[in-house]
């Protein structure tokens, strides 16, 4: 079986990495999303926090964990959501 078209995987996160506690003036701080991450999609890579995107599902415990708000759920817009709808549809059919 050949795979064919073009896999664009969504991403569920946005990230601000001034705004993250982990390694604040290079001291080591918050770690609740690393703990959390069901997927183990974070890891520390230079004192900063790095979010796989391949590996994360969107479950959004990061998000909920981050005190500062640096992890938040980043809903996908309606004309991405739409054509996913549309192609699902189509594929059904």
């Amino acid at each position: 079986c050949a795979l064919t078209g073009i896999f664009d995987k969504p991403r569920y996160f946005r990230l601000d990495p001034e705004a993250c506690a982990f390694t604040a003036r290079g001291v080591p701080g918050c770690s609740r999303c690393l703990d959390v991450c069901p997927t183990d999609a974070l890891k520390h890579v230079n004192g900063r926090i790095q979010i796989d995107p391949h590996l994360c599902q969107g479950f959004g415990s990061c998000a909920s964990a981050c005190p500062t708000g640096a992890i938040g759920y980043h809903q996908p817009d309606a004309n991405t959501s739409g054509d996913y709808l549309l192609r699902l549809l189509k594929h059904y059919r």
